[in-house]
């Protein structure tokens, strides 16, 4: 959801937030690149794209990871880009069908230990946020937008707090905003699904993720009580 089709320029419809995180920062102090790409889990972007994002990092960068929309399926075909659930340090080997090639598939918490690792071998700042909101309401509390705060959002503030790493919980930011709407408006922040941003949800994502950014580390940061 930081970049959505392969373009990234809402020619389908749909915003990623990293196309308006610019907006939020200083040009003449701070030059900000979207190396996001729709369409892939934590695990895909880790082995195909990271590597050149990795090079290309310089001493001082700072480096926001927000990741993992993407990382349920099979893990083995298709498109064979899931994870295994959870922070633990145990992997698995898999062989895809269609390839044959063999591939060690590590936890959600895994492969973010490696992002923050090789972003620290380079001289970099890694800063991890928690993914963005679903269009969606908790069928148990009326009103309330569904969290990540037992899953994916959870588990990127366990490693952030074990490596010492910022935690921005922009699911908590972004959802809090949505619940002070009409469900008529919640909608039209989303395009086609319940995942993928219109402009407004993006622009609506990029001002909580900046927000975050500038109220420092979530990790106090509560979710409402029922």
């Amino acid at each position: 959801t930081m970049r959505n089709g392969t373009l990234g320029n809402g020619n389908n419809g749909q915003w990623g937030w990293g196309y308006f995180a610019n907006n939020y920062f200083d040009p003449r102090q701070i030059t900000v690149e979207n190396q996001a790409l729709g369409g892939m889990s934590t695990r895909t972007f880790y082995t195909d794209l990271w590597p050149a994002v990795r090079e290309a990092l310089q001493p001082g960068d700072w480096v926001i990871v927000s990741i993992g929309h993407n990382d349920g399926g099979p893990i083995d075909e298709g498109r064979a880009r899931s994870v295994l659930s959870g922070t633990g340090q145990d992997s698995v080997v898999v062989t895809i069908k269609e390839t044959g090639v063999k591939e060690t598939v590590y936890t959600y918490g895994g492969y973010m230990r490696r992002y923050i690792s090789d972003i620290r071998a380079r001289g970099g700042h890694p800063v991890l946020m928690s993914l963005t909101p679903r269009n969606a309401y908790d069928k148990e509390w009326p009103r309330h937008v569904t969290r990540v705060n037992q899953t994916f959002g959870l588990w990127a503030q366990q490693v952030a707090e074990e490596m010492d790493c910022p935690f921005v919980d922009l699911n908590e930011l972004s959802a809090r905003k949505y619940e002070q709407m009409s469900e008529w408006k919640f909608n039209y922040h989303f395009y086609l699904d319940h995942i993928h941003t219109s402009t407004f949800g993006a622009r609506l994502n990029a001002e909580s993720a900046a927000e975050g950014l500038l109220i420092g580390d979530h990790r106090e940061l509560k979710p409402l009580q029922r």
